[in-house]
């Protein structure tokens, strides 16, 4: 591009993505890139343009039954989980649905956090297989996850360590899916490694 075409580009509009955008000046179409780039907070729902409006919609949003229990009647934490979706490129709606408060920490679970570790460009295969005892019931689960370029990584989670960490005495999901909260544990702690 020569100084006399890119004096013919117009500046970039603050309302299109931070670090690029299409112009058209006259019948040519091209990719610019903006000079400077944004900070970390620039680029999140903390941002001063974006947090007022995230910050009131997660007020009013907060009280409504379609909102997880975790997040009810706590405006400030639903934004919290909306900004830390925004980071990971998850819209509010996902962020709520992936997003749970596991003791006083928010944390990411799931089919969500396996999805966005799958979409990683290192990414190669998963395994999770049942360990059985000698009826054939479920004890546990191993998980392993193969990256591209690194060694395979196997966890397990038991019923022995779901009694030792007080997770069964909880009640709720694991005594009614036993099964899957195994299978999500050791998938959570064989994605986090």
């Amino acid at each position: 591009m020569t100084t006399t075409d890119a004096a013919q580009v117009p500046q970039l509009s603050p309302d299109l993505n931070h670090m690029k955008g299409i112009q058209t000046t006259g019948t040519n179409t091209q990719f610019v890139w903006r000079a400077e780039a944004p900070s970390r907070l620039d680029d999140s729902l903390y941002s001063k343009e974006l947090a007022p409006h995230y910050m009131q919609l997660a007020g009013k949003l907060a009280s409504s039954d379609l909102i997880p229990k975790s997040f009810r009647g706590k405006p400030q934490d639903l934004f919290i989980c909306w900004a830390m979706g925004y980071q990971v490129g998850l819209t509010p709606e996902q962020s709520q649905q992936c997003i749970a408060v596991i003791n006083g920490k928010p944390a990411m679970w799931g089919d969500d956090m396996l999805a966005l570790c799958m979409a990683h460009k290192d990414f190669i295969d998963i395994e999770e297989h049942p360990i059985r005892n000698k009826d054939d019931a479920i004890t546990g689960y191993v998980c392993t996850v193969w990256r591209k370029d690194k060694k395979p990584k196997s966890n397990e989670f038991t019923l022995e360590m779901a009694k030792k960490a007080g997770l069964l005495a909880k009640g709720g999901v694991w005594t009614q899916y036993p099964d899957r909260m195994l299978k999500l544990r050791a998938r959570g702690f064989t994605l986090r490694d």
